[in-house]
């Protein structure tokens, strides 16, 4: 059976592409016409297809902040034209990840295609390494909680230790910061740093982490207290007020890094 262009023939049981023999006749015949050999595909620069696609001159000033990127490790904020950020990412390579997006925009994303829109300034701050560059990403994006944040969020994000407001404070491993009046510590990376350290301060400090009503009085202690891991506030005369307090206030000081 004839075979076309870019099919596949089988000999001796294996699939072969035909593709390679096409192109060799090809070249074959370019040498027969006098013609120049051809030149290679070139992938295309994500920054020039969005200049030739059409852009405004906005978007040109930011093109050119995208080109002066340096390829290290750091964190870039995207700004609207209020001058608020918009979006805050980390990279290991600034200018390949902030390069990527316009990429991305040219695809049709629905999401990053608004980002690029609506950005028209980029501020980038240089550090180390990515680690670095995570720990300032989750922070800048405390300070400005920028709303694509939100739409582009990633499902992998690094844990915080939670330090609870309430007569007997506890602490939780979480993912999530919430606006409840609780201390967040973090984030800690690798992830299994925060339950470390959340084990460690039950076994010196006594705050535990569990889920038992604190408001009211308990006949017995859990298992915890007999272990030495908690305090046990949940039964009266085991502890009090003041003692309570000074752990916490330990607790506090610890996961701030105070001696």
């Amino acid at each position: 059976m004839r075979q076309g262009k870019g099919q596949t023939g089988t000999r001796d049981g294996v699939a072969h592409s035909n593709d390679k023999q096409f192109s060799f006749n090809e070249m074959k015949l370019d040498r027969r016409l006098g013609a120049s050999p051809r030149a290679p595909l070139r992938r295309p620069d994500p920054v020039e297809f969005t200049e030739r696609a059409g852009a405004s001159r906005g978007a040109v000033d930011l093109l050119e902040k995208v080109r002066q990127l340096p390829p290290t490790a750091g964190v870039y904020l995207y700004r609207n034209a209020e001058g608020v950020v918009i979006y805050v990412g980390k990279a290991k390579n600034l200018r390949a990840r902030v390069r990527s997006y316009f990429l991305q925009a040219s695809t049709a994303d629905a999401k990053t295609g608004t980002l690029i829109r609506e950005a028209v300034d980029l501020d980038f701050i240089l550090v180390d390494n990515e680690r670095e560059a995570l720990a300032l990403e989750n922070n800048l994006i405390k300070q400005h909680l920028p709303r694509f944040n939100v739409l582009l969020r990633d499902d992998k994000t690094y844990p915080y230790i939670k330090l609870t407001r309430e007569t007997y404070p506890r602490i939780y491993v979480t993912r999530r910061l919430r606006p409840d009046g609780a201390e967040y510590f973090g984030p800690y990376f690798p992830a299994h740093l925060a339950y470390r350290i959340a084990h460690f301060i039950h076994k010196h400090f006594l705050v535990p982490s569990c889920w038992v009503d604190l408001t009211r009085n308990h006949a017995r202690p859990c298992l915890q207290f007999h272990i030495h891991r908690c305090l046990g506030p949940c039964v009266s005369g085991l502890t009090s007020a003041v003692v309570y307090g000074e752990a916490v206030k330990d607790v506090r000081l610890f996961l701030a890094g105070h001696p």
